[in-house]
């Protein structure tokens, strides 16, 4: 289940990630507190694997985030809270997650596979850390990306140095 406050989903860029459209049912709520309500219900409803919610702006309630979480923790679910702006208040979400483009090797046509920086800032499972990912279409998945840039400067020439 997918539900937004403002946008909507592309069918093309669904279909290329391995997701049916048929199979999603999207809501768009003219309110916060309306898209929170149906994320916590459908959160509840032991059919559902996954409940993505799109928030703009704003300060988010600690309550509602927690509602959300013991509802996901109940039926299995995994709930996904997307928000335009990295989140200053405090939340009870068990993972905070800060996405963004990264530069990706090219290809043989000049641009390379979409890459992105996933940093893992908040885990209460475990470290946090910092991942660059790309979409293997083969694969229908997310891989760790192909360095765009070398990883390590080359070795200077240095012949007044001696191995010992």
């Amino acid at each position: 289940m997918a539900l937004a406050e403002s946008g909507s989903l592309h069918g093309p860029g669904l279909i290329d990630v391995g997701l049916a459209p048929e199979r999603l049912v999207m809501v768009a709520a003219g309110h916060r507190r309306d898209l929170l309500w149906a994320m916590e219900e459908a959160l509840r409803c032991r059919s559902i694997g996954v409940v993505i919610g799109e928030l703009r702006g704003g300060a988010l309630d600690t309550m509602a985030v927690r509602r959300l979480s013991l509802a996901a923790a109940e039926s299995g679910a995994l709930a996904v809270l997307l928000r335009a702006m990295p989140a200053s208040d405090a939340s009870t979400a068990a993972t905070r997650w800060i996405i963004g483009a990264a530069p990706s090797a090219p290809n043989a046509y000049g641009l390379g596979t979409p890459c992105f920086a996933a940093q893992l800032v908040r885990n209460r499972r475990g470290p946090a850390g910092t991942w660059i990912i790309e979409w293997s279409e083969s694969d229908a998945r997310f891989i760790p990306a192909t360095h765009a840039q070398p990883v390590a400067q080359p070795v200077p020439h240095r012949p007044h140095r001696k191995i010992a």
